[in-house]
């Protein structure tokens, strides 16, 4: 299957981040049945879910497969009266920052509750240029404990902790191993050989760490995280590999920081029409539909 992807544009996003942290997180999941939420979408196909937390109402929180932990607002925290009891340093592509850690009360998402879920507690800044209203970012730690379609076609999130909807999804499914709880999956590329690259759901391009970069350069762009803002490279391959999907001129973030051990980079969950996330097969499914849907 081929499909032309998107130029690069003068600014960037990648709101995902890894967070190292004093705190330990609980599990709780209640409701088995498949329930489905209505979701918006940026100009840059970023998902924004409604996010009940106790009985303060619904708050707009970003879908974030690249981020290893949940993360709210000062503003939200402070209208909550959370009192911190650890603090963390979360880690982004350029850079670094530090945070308090919050406990939460139950999140409500889809029909579905999520008990004993800790957040650390940030100024999210650059959420403010995605969305003014923007008070969290819903990390792995929750995402991670069920299985769940993100469907950027229908704009609908759909939650599946009983694991019913599983062998119905069809479309190119793959192995997605779970490194530091993000989903990693394996991809080729031309002149780069084959790469992991973390499903970031909170990604707008393609990115790549350290030196596998393809032959052409073309421009400049700015990089945003909650970290910084920074100036990258950026450069095209002649085609990608991903399973049985083959993406052709790909345009490419250069980041000079090494990879870690067991990624190369990040790749962007909107490049497909769904996504279903079987985290208890360790897999997902790219392109995803379930029968009958519209």
């Amino acid at each position: 299957m081929l499909r032309r992807l998107p130029a690069v544009l003068s600014v960037i996003v990648v709101l995902s981040g890894t967070t190292r942290s004093t705190a330990t997180l609980a599990a709780g999941v209640s409701r088995p049945d498949p329930a489905a939420v209505a979701i918006a979408l940026t100009r840059d196909k970023l998902a924004i879910a409604p996010v009940q937390i106790g009985a303060s109402g619904e708050h707009r929180f970003l879908i974030d497969t690249g981020s290893t932990s949940t993360i709210v607002s000062e503003r939200l925290a402070a209208s909550l009266g959370l009192m911190p009891y650890a603090t963390t340093t979360t880690l982004t592509v350029t850079g670094s920052y530090r945070a308090t850690v919050v406990t939460l009360p139950p999140l409500t998402i889809a029909g579905e509750t999520f008990a004993g879920t800790t957040a650390s507690v940030a100024p999210l800044t650059a959420l403010r240029d995605v969305d003014p209203l923007l008070e969290g970012i819903l990390g792995q730690d929750v995402l991670g404990r069920v299985n769940w379609l993100l469907d950027y076609r229908r704009k609908l999130l759909t939650l599946d902790s009983a694991d019913r909807l599983s062998g119905d999804v069809t479309g190119s499914r793959i192995a997605a191993r779970l490194i530091e709880a993000r989903p990693v999956v394996e991809t080729a590329a031309a002149g780069a050989g084959v790469l992991r690259l973390v499903l970031d759901s909170a990604a707008t391009h393609v990115l790549l760490f350290g030196n596998n970069s393809p032959t052409m350069v073309t421009q400049s762009a700015l990089l945003a995280t909650n970290a910084r803002t920074a100036s990258v490279t950026t450069a095209r391959w002649p085609h990608l590999l991903l399973g049985r999907l083959r993406f052709t001129d790909v345009p490419v973030v250069l980041i000079p920081a090494p990879a870690t051990a067991g990624e190369n980079g990040l790749l962007p969950t909107s490049l497909f029409s769904a996504v279903y996330f079987d985290n208890h097969h360790a897999e997902v499914v790219l392109n995803a539909r379930l029968p009958h849907a519209p």
